[in-house]
């Protein structure tokens, strides 16, 4: 069986350039595939493997013009970069989230690691969060959202400390999610859900670039020695599935294995439906009520920390440490039962948009008490989602596919960037008679 993107009968597309100037594409073609494997033992069916290849070819093409001012960083009068959390430490009960929206450098990231081999040299950009569990079986789902139109590799895995020997080992590497339709921007996702024992852990991202003309050219902005920004969406997230340490073949009720979107702090206020859709352990029993679900009113705890932000790294981390959701919640306006190309189960969960008050962050909670509403499910990770005060920072408009498009003068991925380099764009009435996007 071959599912995905493309024709019935496999001939994949065919891309014609109609403008009469030609066309400064950047194309970029990724493929993955997930090779047949044997059936294995097990209570549910739906959490068996797929007895077909499956294969997924995603195509990714914009204007190389607008993808260099898309790469604009964002303007801000302050230094302090943002990255995530160092360190993540749990609740008492096994609990941790924590996701961090940004436009970032790459060449801020520290440590900067240099290597060759066979004369190509590179250079390797990493940054390291770490934390600690001590309940006997932990789930930790981890997710990170890039422009795939940004050449540069990254390699994203969770790591695991032998205490005795003080060595780590690869716990897991990610895979790839291609975003569906109803995604709101057209980020690629490398995405981690792995049951874990107890230990410390070490979620790695790295970004590597080599150390040429052509890689310079995937950092720096054209004829400049400024770096280009990309955005990224960094979620991690750590939630108990065995609390007792004498039990043996634990059996949860099914959990959430993968989010998409995983948490957004900038959800398009234009669609009438803000979909969620959910990948299960296992099938849901029963019915399915749409009351089961909820986008609850978020009010961050005093544990909370928000990140700097600063010039080319504009940004807020979030931990979601103790969460407290408001009794100001919106039920889904209907929810849908599927499987994906795997055979896994998929909820996908709709609510309406216009229900959403802008500048507020929702949690996503499950299993409401009273009339029928109980859900036998674990709560879904704690990544926030929120429609943003003003969409594209308040100088351009959502485009196709969750771009913004940017009023003249302005740039960025959030139109957060004045094309000049400056902080004059920022000014309170700059951009009055510019109102036209250009993009």
């Amino acid at each position: 069986g071959v599912r995905g993107y493309g024709d019935e009968e496999g001939k994949g597309w065919q891309v014609v350039c109609k403008s009469e100037g030609g066309c400064d594409m950047d194309l970029v073609a990724a493929f993955t595939f997930s090779p047949r494997t044997g059936q294995s033992a097990s209570s549910s069916p739906s959490s068996s493997p797929s007895p077909c290849h499956t294969f997924s070819l995603a195509l990714h093409l914009r204007l190389q013009s607008d993808f260099e001012l898309s790469s604009l960083c964002p303007s801000s009068r302050t230094l302090q970069p943002t990255l995530p959390p160092s360190d993540l430490s749990l609740d008492k009960k096994g609990f941790a989230a924590t996701q961090l929206d940004a436009s970032l450098p790459v060449l801020t990231w520290p440590p900067r690691r240099e290597s060759c081999h066979d004369g190509k040299c590179a250079v390797t950009h990493t940054h390291d969060t770490r934390f600690t569990t001590t309940l006997p079986l932990s789930l930790v789902l981890a997710s990170f959202e890039h422009d795939p139109l940004n050449p540069a590799p990254y390699a994203f895995f969770l790591l695991k400390t032998d205490p005795e020997t003080q060595t780590t080992g690869v716990v897991q590497a990610s895979r790839v999610i291609f975003p569906s339709p109803q995604n709101s921007q057209p980020l690629q996702i490398l995405s981690i859900s792995v049951q874990v024992t107890p230990g410390t852990y070490t979620l790695r991202l790295d970004r590597q670039n080599p150390q040429t003309p052509e890689g310079d050219a995937t950092v720096l902005q054209a004829n400049t020695n400024k770096p280009k920004c990309t955005p990224i969406r960094w979620r991690l997230s750590i939630s108990p599935l065995q609390s007792d340490p004498e039990a043996s073949n634990p059996s949860s009720p099914p959990f959430v294995t993968l989010m998409s979107p995983p948490g957004s702090s900038v959800l398009p206020s234009a669609p009438p439906l803000t979909k969620i859709t959910l990948t299960l352990s296992e099938q849901l029993s029963g019915t399915t009520n749409a009351r089961a679900f909820h986008l609850s009113e978020y009010m961050p705890p005093s544990t909370t920390t928000s990140g700097s932000q600063g010039e080319g790294s504009e940004g807020t981390a979030v931990t979601v440490k103790g969460t407290r959701a408001t009794q100001i919640r919106h039920a889904a306006e209907w929810v849908e039962q599927g499987q994906d190309s795997g055979g896994k189960p998929l909820v996908t969960v709709a609510f309406q948009t216009r229900n959403l008050r802008k500048g507020v962050s929702y949690l996503m909670t499950t299993g409401a008490k009273g009339g029928g509403e109980g859900l036998a499910m674990l709560k879904p990770p704690q990544w926030t989602f929120g429609v943003a005060k003003e969409e594209c920072s308040g100088h351009g408009s959502m485009g196709q596919f969750g771009l913004c498009a940017c009023n003249k003068g302005y740039g960025g991925w959030l139109c957060d960037a004045c094309v000049d380099g400056g902080t004059s764009c920022m000014l309170p009435g700059a951009d009055k008679e510019s109102r036209n996007p250009t993009l």
